[in-house]
């Protein structure tokens, strides 16, 4: 039984003696499964986004995997000169409520390059970093 998750691999896995354990995207497989969801896979960070009102690309939203469970722990978003501009903690990988719009102290910032860092712990106990910039487009 696996305590975190108190879920059984042998269960969902099927496999009475050998060793399983749960992937990133919270799916139960053998050690010797190449099918499996890594954290490389995880999610899609765009690059670009454009919150200019029209109902496409107006949030810099992370897109997850489906099956991919967890909280995320910080979602930072940085000038290019390392002011913090924008941060979100707590929320679930699947909340829409989080994600950044393109402004800082209720000003739309200007078209430009920013900076994000995303934590995530997920449900198989994996704590993750990613990093990058993103360019907003107004």
């Amino acid at each position: 039984m696996d305590s975190i998750f108190d879920k059984s691999c042998l269960d969902c896995a099927g496999i009475p003696f050998g060793n399983a354990s749960l992937d990133a995207c919270n799916q139960c497989l053998s050690q010797d499964d190449t099918e499996r969801c890594t954290s490389d896979n995880i999610l899609y960070i765009p690059n670009v986004f454009s919150p200019n009102g029209d109902g496409i690309n107006d949030l810099l939203k992370i897109g997850f995997k489906q099956g991919v469970e967890g909280a995320i722990l910080e979602y930072s978003i940085y000038s290019r000169w390392g002011e913090l501009i924008y941060r979100a903690k707590g929320a679930s990988v699947r909340s829409n409520d989080i994600w950044w719009d393109g402004r800082a102290n209720g000003r739309k910032l200007p078209s430009g390059v920013y900076v994000y860092h995303l934590r995530l712990a997920l449900t198989n106990g994996e704590i993750l970093d990613f990093a990058g910039d993103v360019t907003l487009v107004r």
